[in-house]
């Protein structure tokens, strides 16, 4: 499992990691509270100068689950948005985003990724796929949170579609963008999950583009 502490990426996995990210750092082994304590250091900004932070676990179910109880876990989706060759962003708290939200009551994630786009940004969309899941942790009333959030490619449905963003959520914009757009703007100040969705995203258009030679 691979998620996010502030800017890096921590990945807890059972196997061995090649090749290896550049500025990474290994840890063979390590404690559930040996991976809390790094954490912890790295969110309070007392360990810099590394990218990624890899533990190679044996025991890997149990030292995940151990790990994961210091947190109080939140389940979210969210949407990559279509509309013929613009994607949609939010901008939210200095950085651009994608429209998400916590599942209410046990709430069917594709329901939630419609309503987040609609009360975010005031459009209406189809579900096309699922694209994947992203890790991402932060602090909210003292508490460490865990966040799980599944992201959607959806089309947007509406003919003409005008973004209006929730002012009451701290949503200060909503916009669409070109693919170009995206690499030149929207990549330069987002946040590491959001980078993650988009990679994912032109991976599965390089798939489909392939399929259609055969």
């Amino acid at each position: 499992m691979r998620f996010y502490v502030k800017n890096y990426p921590f990945t807890i996995s059972a196997q061995q990691i090649n090749p290896l990210p550049e500025d990474a750092v290994v840890y063979n082994s390590a404690s559930a509270s040996q991976i809390w304590q790094i954490y912890e250091s790295v969110f309070e900004n007392r360990i810099t100068g590394h990218s990624h932070f890899i533990f190679i676990e044996p025991h890997y179910e149990q030292i995940l689950q151990e790990f994961l109880s210091h947190f109080k876990i939140v389940d979210a989706a969210g949407a990559l948005v279509q509309h013929q060759d613009k994607y949609l962003f939010i901008y939210r708290f200095e950085s651009w985003d994608l429209p998400k939200g916590k599942l209410e009551d046990q709430e069917d994630p594709v329901f939630n990724a419609i309503r987040e786009v609609k009360e975010e940004c005031n459009l209406n969309i189809k579900v096309r796929s699922e694209l994947l899941v992203t890790h991402h942790t932060y602090v909210l009333e003292n508490n460490h949170v865990f966040k799980n959030t599944k992201w959607f490619l959806a089309d947007c449905i509406d003919e003409n579609p005008a973004p209006i963003p929730q002012v009451v959520e701290g949503i200060q914009k909503a916009e669409w963008f070109t693919k170009q757009e995206v690499e030149e703007i929207v990549l330069k100040n987002t946040y590491p999950s959001i980078r993650e969705v988009w990679q994912t995203f032109l991976h599965l258009c390089d798939h489909e583009r392939s399929k259609s030679f055969f």
